[in-house]
């Protein structure tokens, strides 16, 4: 009987060094199983308990330990974890067997369609990538939600192949870009801010009872205003001043001369404000990159618009004007104008010399002719003339 437990012992040690079969002959185990059995009178245990534990878990060698103890030890057990052996075996035998024919045959498939395997794995992440965005601003970006490297919830923008944008950085919560180019995110700190499309970051106010000296950008869009927020005038750190008071507001705001103390800013936003003129001041705000004065009541545009050189983009779509100024051709680093819904049926032929121009709005005017310096726009990608009277373009 020892020297049967030693063969016992000596065969499942070997069984050890196998990785994923079990080399042990059926017929011997059974058949030492079977002696074993017989010669074995100790009290019910827990050894097949914990083999059937262990079979579930997929730990077969050791389970398979656990129910050779059991024929030993467990006299009441004994044909039960036999037959849990010879199941388990059976299983693993046929388990070889498939995953052998499963490695053949995807052997075979890989080498004869590696390339569709490889566009079918690139589709795959691609979709895993974009399957939390909601829409992409301008065909650029979407917010997405994944796992930050330690382990937490984030939101991050990737692009339409799916990669994450490093520059716009991660964030506790975000929001995809709106159509101003502005996306509202929080960082773990709990704060609010405005991203912009370069990953510029600008704590963010609702409230003209929400400013403070760190604020940057105060947005007071669908919070209609009866007058301009002076108060917002003493925060000249301000580099965003957003209002929009909607289509159905009755009332005018009027731009105070004071405009001039917000040295720091430069995106500005005032649309549905039935605003008609531009104080002298407002053309000393020098850091100004773009302005939108959409929708409201400009007859004329001052010729002093020429001395605010840093202007990237100018929306003056809605109102109503007849003529623009010579001097629009001083703004040179200008690269998008919108005049749409306006009364012009002319423009100077100083709107050639605006060479950074990519896009150009006239829709909805009373063309019926344009100047031929619009052919000297060589960047120009968007050129919209919808709603006019045109017969003919220039060369």
């Amino acid at each position: 009987m020892k020297n049967l437990l030693f063969l016992l012992k000596n065969q499942s040690k070997k069984s050890k060094s196998k990785s994923k079969s079990i080399k042990l002959s059926k017929s011997l185990v059974l058949s030492l199983l079977f002696l074993l059995f017989y010669t074995s009178a100790s009290a019910q245990c827990d050894f097949l308990k914990d083999g059937m534990a262990l079979e579930k878990q997929g730990k077969y060698q050791e389970a398979i330990r656990k129910y050779i103890l059991a024929v030993k030890d467990c006299g009441k057990d004994a044909v039960t974890a036999m037959g849990k052996i010879n199941a388990l075996m059976l299983r693993i035998e046929k388990a070889e067997k498939t995953a052998k024919q499963e490695a053949e045959k995807a052997k075979k498939a890989l080498a004869e369609t590696e390339k569709q395997k490889q566009i079918a794995d690139e589709n795959l992440q691609k979709a895993n990538k974009l399957i939390n965005a909601f829409y992409f601003y301008d065909g650029k970006f979407a917010v997405a939600l994944g796992l930050s490297d330690f382990g937490y919830n984030v939101s991050y923008f990737i692009d339409k192949e799916g990669n994450k944008i490093a520059k716009l950085g991660e964030y506790k919560e975000a929001n995809n870009f709106d159509k101003d180019g502005w996306a509202y995110v929080s960082k773990v700190d709990g704060k609010e801010y405005l991203l912009d499309t370069l990953g510029n970051t600008y704590r963010v106010a609702y409230n003209l009872a929400d400013l403070s000296p760190d604020i940057e950008a105060l947005d007071l869009r669908n919070k209609e205003q009866a007058n301009f927020p002076l108060q917002a005038l003493q925060y000249p750190q301000l580099k965003i001043l957003i209002m929009d008071n909607g289509y159905d507001y009755e009332g005018k705001i009027t731009i105070p001369e004071q405009i001039n103390e917000l040295q720091a800013l430069t995106f500005l936003k005032l649309k549905y404000c039935k605003i008609d003129t531009l104080p002298p001041t407002f053309f000393e705000l020098k850091n100004l990159t773009e302005i939108d004065l959409r929708s409201n009541e400009f007859s004329s545009l001052p010729a002093k618009i020429g001395e605010l050189k840093s202007l990237t983009s100018l929306d003056l779509g809605g109102n109503q004007l007849t003529t623009l100024p010579t001097q629009i051709g001083e703004l040179k680093n200008l690269t998008s104008l919108y005049l749409s819904s306006n009364q012009l049926s002319t423009l100077p032929d100083q709107i050639g010399e605006l060479k950074n121009l990519t896009t150009l709005s006239l829709s909805s005017n009373q063309f019926s002719t344009l100047p031929d310096q619009i052919g000297e726009l060589k960047n120009l990608a968007e050129l919209n003339l919808s709603g006019n009277q045109l017969s003919t373009l220039p060369d």
